[in-house]
């Protein structure tokens, strides 16, 4: 039996936590360098010919805005988003809505 996959639309960013290393090393995505304080974290566009250099940044995942929310099925429980216009809270999809850390439908 194979697996189909369905193409989601990515959010407008991937959200990068520095790895707080203290050399201030930059990640570069598609020729642009990003940087950012030790232990604050960066918005880079997805979309852009990929990342390369990473050295260890984290991938919080994907953030935008709400109309960035990409629609999702009962398929993918569990995803979550770093919603921009609720000041970076973060949601997760519970199958059929968005949900804050409270269970709160966002």
């Amino acid at each position: 039996m194979s697996t189909k996959h369905r193409y989601l639309r990515p959010a407008a960013a991937a959200q990068l936590l520095d790895p707080s290393t203290g050399n201030a090393i930059p990640i570069v995505v598609a020729g642009a360098s990003y940087s950012c304080a030790i232990g604050s974290t960066v918005d880079v566009p997805y979309g852009m010919g990929g990342m390369q250099n990473v050295n260890f940044w984290i991938d919080l995942g994907e953030v935008g805005f709400i109309e960035d929310r990409p629609s999702l099925s009962a398929r993918d429980y569990g995803r979550t988003f770093i919603d921009k216009s609720l000041s970076n809270k973060v949601l997760t999809w519970d199958g059929a809505a968005w949900r804050d850390t409270t269970g709160a439908a966002v």
